[in-house]
């Protein structure tokens, strides 16, 4: 923790705030649609083109199998930059090739 004096009184103790430099964060991915609440995936650092790969391989494909199995879902997401990257592009259309299911928000 660092220590920041709200005024010029240094070092009085009730001028001083603790505050964490570099806080704990956590980012979970899901899935949501009109037939409820997906499974979620807690991401490992920052979510990069090949971690989604493997969100959308183990987590999103066999929810939407379970969902919709006849593949009648629009899959959107947003702009990300691993959301848009070639790979991860070229990976959708390979799994589901009509350009209509796949949307950025």
């Amino acid at each position: 923790m660092s220590r920041v004096s709200r005024s010029c009184k240094k070092f009085k103790e009730d001028c001083i705030v603790e505050r964490v430099k570099h806080p704990l964060s956590i980012m979970i991915w899901g899935v949501i649609s009109a037939k409820g609440n997906g499974r979620l995936y807690i991401v490992e650092n920052t979510m990069g083109q090949d971690q989604y790969i493997k969100v959308l391989s183990e987590k999103l494909i066999p929810q939407t199998s379970e969902w919709f199995p006849n593949k009648d879902f629009l899959f959107m997401h947003d702009s990300a930059p691993c959301h848009k990257a070639k790979k991860v592009t070229k990976f959708l259309n390979e799994i589901h090739p009509s350009d209509k299911d796949v949307g950025m928000a």
